[in-house]
């Protein structure tokens, strides 16, 4: 989620689905930022997932 200097909030990645892309975030159990890289460690789908936040 981001949250801009309103208040508002918007879903920048994950749909709680099962799948392999960036949007089927499912239950994310920890994350890591790296080098301008947010790295999702997404439980439930058993992956890795990178996502820029540059």
């Amino acid at each position: 989620m981001k949250i801009d200097k309103s208040g508002s909030v918007k879903t920048i990645a994950g749909t709680g689905q099962m799948g392999s892309k960036l949007e089927a975030l499912n239950k994310p159990a920890a994350l890591l930022v790296h080098e301008g890289n947010l790295w999702i460690a997404d439980l439930n789908n058993h992956q890795i997932k990178v996502l820029s936040i540059d």
